[in-house]
């Protein structure tokens, strides 16, 4: 089985006894590298079981007289907050979070740099409270049943427990398959699972319950709204940048286990790699690297990663062959592997399960990846409203010259005036014009037809409130690029819970970098410049002028992004047929039409090729979501589905198991 690591627990509010069998089944499904923690007591039981990559966890669950604390995960800056709280150089995260709790209360946790899912239950007070990091790194699911609470960093360890009824939620599978969630990717709500009764504690913020059995939850942390203005030029943003990512990489690389990295051969990953190798040869150690590849793979991209290891001799590579792993873990050998909270909708997840375990097999504890830095620092052409906001007219007119130059002047002035006008115009009128812009296939009800008539409506229920939030939010800008941070680490990508034996290092998620990233001006990630001949050449520019003297020219200045497109036809043009073959969960219950469903995928098929069909998206996500739905009620043959029909009140009928 794989690893497993986080926290679990059984927390009685009345002060009864627990049913300690309960807890042995919760903690079966808790595995780590560490050393097993836990503190029992009559009314409560708390375990720990951690990766451990870092060798100065310490004391991970601890317990006094005010209570017991339970952490997971890692505290990147431990040293600076040992210096800030004055605490024993020694002292293990239990310690430091409880110290730093107590002299700050739930505002320390902001001063957290790293992963970190926690415990506290104070029981004088019969309250626990659970938190979770600011990037939602670390899964935490909790549930209340009747007076006991159960929580854990994986579903399983709460579904295992005698009296909780596993019901798939009907909301979160309209959510699924909302264009808003699916297309724009607007939204996903960071509170509920795929399971009725399961919540999962939102990023950023902790859930307080107390003796009266309401949940309260509080957000300690929110992403930055606001642009910073301390820059003189991009070049001096992007020095800040590169000592600022410098040191975080440092962080990453100070451990007494073996580490390791991902290498596309993209600038994300090849900043990792190169700045990793330039550090690590200064202490004489190596970095070993693990690159995916597939017959679809460009000699360009394979060139780029040969180029970082020619300037690099300490870092060696390791090249694995994923064409057969292009399917997803429901189904084959990685079938363990599988989320239980949602369905995921990783592009490749057994290419992902496949590279970790080659790096755990060669010694690693610990895999770097490039993951993450898309949502806020590619950056794009939304530059524009920015640039005159801000009064920087100068750097309006020469990218425009540079526009003109390439399409002249009437063409370069109405791709302007229509980049611009969203944000630009007033009040209600350009809220709307920002909608159309940025969400166009959740305004102009971008459905296909491929759902039930019950579902279809229900679907556009769904749709209408999210439209209806969408119009009353005020923080509608793309100037700043603030992606919505419940979609920065998207749920529907949701790798963070697939079991891996690795700990997945994402430099480019640490708050920090986050926070930093947030605060850049459009116009200092995306560059427009006579050198740049390409849409892409014109982003990352903060990677690429902070690290271009360590980055080979091949990774740095390369103007094509390689995507995995192929793989994933591939995989829907084998597995869709398969599925069509058997009963389809997801048209027992009235959401799919089959008929519909056929012939799209019969639309899709002879058309395989073509990586930007506009059915890729929903055929994806519905081959996701049957197979896990099908492993989900494998697992648990009790699991209860909703049933969507025509009923009176027009809303979806639960209480049906598997059809």
């Amino acid at each position: 089985m794989p690893l497993s690591p986080g926290i679990c627990g059984i927390v009685r509010l009345d002060d009864g006894e627990i049913n300690r069998a309960d807890f042995a089944r919760m903690k079966s499904a808790l595995s780590g590298h560490g050393e097993y923690q836990e503190v029992l007591g009559p009314s409560y039981a708390i375990g720990q079981h951690g990766y451990n990559t870092t060798g100065r966890e310490g004391i991970c669950v601890d317990q006094d007289e005010a209570g017991t604390i339970a952490v997971e995960g890692r505290i990147d800056n431990r040293t600076e907050l040992i210096a800030s709280l004055r605490s024993d150089q020694q002292a293990g995260y239990a310690s430091i979070l409880r110290q730093g709790l107590d002299a700050r209360g739930m505002g320390f946790c902001r001063e957290i740099s790293g992963p970190f899912s926690a415990a506290m239950f104070s029981t004088r007070a019969r309250t626990l409270r659970l938190f979770r990091d600011p990037i939602a790194l670390r899964p935490l699911y909790y549930a209340l049943n009747g007076q006991r609470i159960l929580f854990g960093s994986d579903t399983r360890q709460i579904l295992r427990v005698d009296g909780i009824q596993p019901e798939i939620s009907d909301q979160k599978l309209l959510e699924v398959f909302s264009p808003m969630y699916l297309i724009d990717e607007g939204w996903s709500d960071p509170d509920s699972t795929m399971f009725t009764g399961i919540r999962s504690v939102p990023y950023g913020s902790s859930m307080e319950v107390s003796a009266d059995g309401m949940p309260r939850v509080s957000r300690y942390w929110d992403p930055p709204k606001h642009l910073g203005h301390d820059w003189r030029s991009p070049e001096e943003c992007a020095e800040q940048f590169r000592a600022l990512y410098t040191q975080v990489i440092a962080e990453h690389l100070d451990t007494p286990y073996g580490i390791a990295a991902e290498l596309s051969g993209g600038i994300d990953s090849g900043c990792n790699v190169s700045i990793a190798g330039h550090l690590l040869a200064k202490k004489g150690k190596p970095i070993r690297t693990y690159t995916a590849v597939f017959d679809t793979q460009s000699a360009s991209e394979r060139g780029r990663v040969e180029s970082i290891f020619r300037r690099y001799p300490n870092v060696s590579g390791n090249v694995v062959r994923c064409d057969e792993r292009i399917g997803l873990l429901e189904q084959g050998p990685f079938h363990d592997f599988r989320t239980t909270a949602y369905p995921s909708r990783q592009n490749l997840p057994e290419t992902f399960v496949e590279l970790a375990q080659r790096a755990e097999q060669d010694g690693a504890r610990s895999l770097l990846s490039g993951e993450g830095a898309d949502w806020f620092l590619e950056g794009t052409d939304m530059i524009w409203d920015s640039l005159i906001k801000r009064g920087n007219i100068r750097e309006c007119l020469r990218a425009f010259t540079v526009l003109r130059g390439r399409s002249g002047f009437r063409r370069a002035l109405r791709y302007i005036l229509q980049s611009t006008g969203p944000t630009l115009l007033p009040g209600r009128m350009g809220r709307h014009a920002y909608l159309r812009a940025h969400y166009e296939s959740t305004v102009n009800d971008g459905i296909p037809d491929l759902f039930t008539d019950p579902f279809h409506a229900q679907l556009m229920d769904t749709l209408r409130d999210q439209r209806a939030q969408l119009a009353q939010r005020k923080n509608l800008s793309c100037w700043s690029q603030t992606l919505e941070h419940e979609l920065m680490f998207p749920p529907n990508h949701v790798w963070q819970g697939v079991p891996v034996g690795v700990e997945m290092r994402l430099p480019y998620l640490d708050r920090r970098v986050v926070e930093f990233g947030l605060t850049v001006p459009p116009e200092y990630k995306f560059r427009i410049h006579e050198s740049n001949v390409s849409h892409y050449g014109c982003r990352k520019f903060l990677q690429r002028q902070a690290f271009g003297q360590l980055v080979p020219a091949k990774v740095i200045r390369s103007q094509q992004k390689e995507t995995y497109g192929s793989p994933v036809n591939r995989r829907l043009s084998r597995e869709l047929p398969a599925l069509l073959a058997q009963p389809v969960i997801l048209c027992d219950i009235g959401a799919l039409d089959r008929t519909k469903f056929a012939d799209a995928v019969t639309a899709f098929l002879s058309d395989a090729d073509n990586d930007a069909h506009s059915l890729i998206p929903w055929l994806d996500s519905i081959l996701v979501t049957e197979l896990w739905l099908r492993a989900t009620t494998e697992e648990f043959p009790s699991c209860r589905l909703p049933t969507f029909r025509s009923s009176s009140s027009g809303t979806s009928e639960n209480g049906h198991r598997r059809p």
